[in-house]
Formats: C-alpha cells, sequence, structure tokens
C-alpha cells in the first residue's frame, strides 16, 4: 500500500481473495473445473466483502433474523453450486 499501486485496500484485499482462491483451485488440480472453482469461490468472497464494506442495506439489516436466514440460504445455493463446478458435474456431465 506504500506505493499506492491500488487505490483502495478493499481492491488490494478483493484482488487477494481472487489471487488466492484461484491458486487453491489449482493446487487440488490443472483442470478446468479446478480453476473454475477457484475463481468462482474467489469471485464470491471478493463480492461479499465489497457487499459488507459498500452496502448501506447490509449495516442497515445485518442483525436482523430475517436478513440472517436470507443470507445462510444465498450462501448454501452458492457454495453448492461451487460444489457441482468442483465436481466436475457442469463441465463434465454425464449422460445417461
Amino acid at each position: 500500500m506504500r506505493n499506492k499501486i491500488f487505490k483502495s485496500r478493499l481492491t488490494v484485499a478483493n484482488l487477494g481473495f481472487i489471487l488466492n482462491m484461484t491458486l487453491m483451485g489449482v493446487w487440488h488440480g490443472i483442470s478446468l473445473a479446478n480453476i473454475t472453482y477457484g475463481i468462482y469461490h474467489g469471485l464470491l468472497l471478493a463480492a461479499c466483502e465489497t457487499y459488507q464494506k459498500k452496502s448501506k442495506f447490509y449495516k442497515a439489516h445485518r442483525k436482523q433474523t430475517w436478513f440472517k436466514l436470507m443470507t445462510w440460504a444465498i450462501t448454501m445455493i452458492a457454495v453448492f453450486f461451487g460444489l457441482a463446478l468442483f465436481s466436475g458435474q457442469v463441465f463434465n456431465p454425464i449422460y445417461v
């Protein structure tokens, strides 16, 4: 941050999330499914971080029960889709 390559810490954090998770995907194996898994989860983490830091709606409702249930459901859907990516079902479908 001293040389100010990026304008904000949020940009640095988001880039770090994406690069870290992409590297984790490559660590699991150099295949389209694993790399996509890493990029996908990095983008999810970056989107979550940006939403939590910038959204007034999040800050106003984050402690309410309905909001916690809604965000839990959205998280589960996103994670299950990511698991489908990781398993290879999206890129290598089995036709019966």
